[in-house]
């Protein structure tokens, strides 16, 4: 989740190694939930960070999102790529 001044927080899908279709079929899967529990947006990284025990640690996460990816909050947020 991201932190939006508009909605609280954003939730964001976030796959390591993911497939060319992973966004599509997690889309699909999403349609079950509450429009609310919906992702606004997925991003693909190559490797989640872990702590020694191998558990994902979601601060790094959202540090890892934000080092390549700035949200633009409102009604309808979405995630854009940061200039190189």
């Amino acid at each position: 989740m991201l932190a939006s001044d508009y909605w609280g927080e954003v939730i964001v899908a976030v796959a390591e190694g993911a497939a060319s279709d992973w966004e599509e079929r997690a889309r699909s899967a999403a349609e079950c939930l509450a429009r609310y529990k919906r992702p606004r947006a997925y991003v693909s990284v190559e490797a989640l960070p872990r702590n020694p025990q191998g558990k994902v640690r979601r601060v790094d996460v959202r540090a890892l999102v934000l080092s390549d990816w700035e949200l633009q909050d409102g009604p309808h947020p979405k995630l854009v790529r940061r200039a190189p």
